[in-house]
């Protein structure tokens, strides 16, 4: 009888459980907490899926994919917001930035994820989807299409510009004096202004450890950057004084998170001292943030022979191929290109 009712109640305990799935939020929760998600290529998505995507979210493009044989997929969009598809491919409600759910489980060990949680164990303020918009390659304002220097002109005139990132598919991610962050297409047409979506379900120092790379490693309390202790702060100003911080955060047991824009996130110890960089573990790698890797001896003739002509003496230091089919390339020299499908320049911050 005993065993009758145990399996019962494990029975009963999995039909609770496939039963949550119909519901973004607890699939959401689910992800944060399960041990068995790793980053996928976007070639790896169900073809009903990456069509949904397609359809539905133009202009955006994914980031990045998570897939949990027991649950289903995450899906980072480039302005930072979460998508989620059940095991059986049905579509869950579009979440935000999830205050704490860790971003995602990316960077590195599994991937590449960003955003990060704010909040007390409780609602948090949702301000991952904001943080994500600006994952990228650093660049100079300089860089910024004209149209997109003059949106910010004419519509924030009371800001300047903090920062600016080119994201693998050519879009610019731009974030302005006064905190706001705003999305920009390819040619710097105006998309939308990137927000962490108040409200949403958050959870601020999250669960399930350091197990999925960056996302997870960006798990805590978010603090200021010069709440950091000065052994940090040294250790940015000589080592990553090119790079912008994005995000920083505390963990629970008193260590400290440093995200860059460039999607680097960097790990130190309650005193400051650096530990490591997530996903610098042996045997891991995969597919990264903003597509899947491609060698560079695989990359379309014509970009090749953009290459040469152009910028002889770089080497393709990565080469990334986006949901779309775009290529991102970064150089050697820290040139960043685009490509379309075709291998037709898009945009080229060295030209």
């Amino acid at each position: 009888m005993g065993l009758l009712l145990a399996g019962l109640t494990g029975l009963i305990f999995s039909c609770q459980k496939e039963n949550s799935l119909t519901d973004q939020s607890l699939l959401a929760t689910e992800f944060a907490l399960a041990t068995d998600v790793s980053a996928v290529g976007t070639e790896e998505l169900p073809a009903a899926i990456a069509a949904y995507v397609t359809k539905n979210q133009h202009p955006l493009e994914i980031e990045a994919v998570f897939h949990s044989p027991s649950l289903g997929y995450q899906i980072i969009l480039e302005n930072g917001l979460d998508i989620y598809f059940n095991s059986k491919g049905d579509y869950l409600e579009k979440g935000g930035g999830h205050g704490g759910h860790g971003g995602g489980h990316g960077d590195g060990d599994h991937g590449d994820g960003g955003g990060h949680g704010d909040g007390d164990h409780g609602d948090g303020d949702g301000d991952g989807g904001a943080n994500r918009c600006m994952l990228g390659d650093s660049l100079s304002s300089a860089d910024l299409p004209q149209a997109a220097l003059d949106y910010v002109t004419t519509n924030y005139a009371d800001a300047t510009i903090a920062s600016v990132v080119v994201k693998p598919s050519g879009k610019f991610g731009v974030e302005l004096s006064d905190g706001t962050v705003l999305l920009f297409d390819v040619d710097g047409t105006f998309i939308e202004e990137c927000t962490g979506h108040p409200g949403d379900p958050g959870d601020g120092h999250g669960t399930g450890g350091d197990n999925h790379g960056g996302g997870s490693c960006l798990r805590g309390d978010t603090l200021s950057l010069d709440s950091l202790p000065q052994a940090v702060l040294d250790y940015l100003a000589t080592n990553n004084a090119s790079d912008t911080v994005a995000v920083v955060t505390v963990k629970p047991n008193g260590w400290y998170a440093v995200g860059l824009t460039n999607g680097s996130v960097l790990l130190f110890d309650a005193d400051g001292a650096f530990v490591r960089t997530c996903g610098d573990r042996p045997g891991h790698g995969g597919p990264t943030h903003g597509g899947t890797d491609v060698a560079p001896d695989q990359l379309p003739q014509a970009i090749l022979d953009y290459l040469a002509a152009n910028h002889a003496d770089a080497t393709v230091s990565r080469a990334v191929i986006t949901f779309s089919g775009k290529y991102f390339i970064r150089l050697s020299d820290g040139t960043k290109l685009i490509f379309d499908e075709n291998g037709n320049i898009l945009f080229d911050s060295g030209d």
